[in-house]
């Protein structure tokens, strides 16, 4: 991703936002387009969406795919998750589709997006008190990074799947997500 602008404020990029064609993400005044995603990345997206609206059926919560932003005040960002589980959403504006509260945040990874989504974001999301789960889904091959909270505290457990008989354990209510759903389609 590069920088489209010279340093901006938050409401400066929301009000861009709002009408642009092309979404961005804003990260500490800067601004960077969204890159484009494969036939695999928009797969693998629509079928976590499945899995997680079976999962969460009944349950209160919901899920939201990269069409709603989530604002992390420490890092001053705002970033569109591929999909993500959220409790009693803390809705910042739902005009504008923010909220500052995920449970769970999936991310697809891709060659030009794995950095990212290993550092920065990570690093970001984890600032938030509320998530208790990030879930790397390789789009290059079956494999599966789940990092969960651990408790309160900073700490975070990995647990890595590397075969389609993988099941993903989500830190919600004890569901659990098979992989070979979230690859269903996709020949690798």
């Amino acid at each position: 991703m590069a920088a489209h602008s010279a340093f901006i404020s938050a409401e400066e990029y929301l009000r861009r936002e709002e009408a642009a064609e092309v979404r961005h993400e804003y990260i500490a005044g800067r601004v960077y387009a969204m890159a484009g995603g494969t036939i695999e990345h928009g797969r693998i997206v629509s079928n976590i969406a499945g899995e997680l609206h079976s999962a969460l059926r009944g349950s209160g919560c919901a899920h939201f795919e990269s069409e709603v932003k989530v604002w992390v005040e420490a890092w001053q960002c705002f970033y569109y998750p591929d999909a993500m589980i959220v409790c009693q959403p803390n809705v910042l504006d739902a005009r504008l589709g923010m909220i500052d509260n995920p449970l769970v945040v999936f991310e697809v990874l891709s060659e030009s997006t794995e950095g990212i989504d290993r550092g920065a974001k990570f690093a970001a999301y984890a600032s938030l008190r509320s998530l208790r789960q990030y879930v790397l889904i390789d789009s290059r091959s079956y494999r599966a990074e789940i990092y969960t909270r651990t408790g309160d505290a900073d700490e975070w457990t990995e647990r890595t799947l590397q075969s389609r008989d993988g099941m993903i354990e989500l830190a919600f209510d004890t569901k659990t997500i098979a992989l070979s759903d979230l690859y269903d389609g996709i020949n690798l």
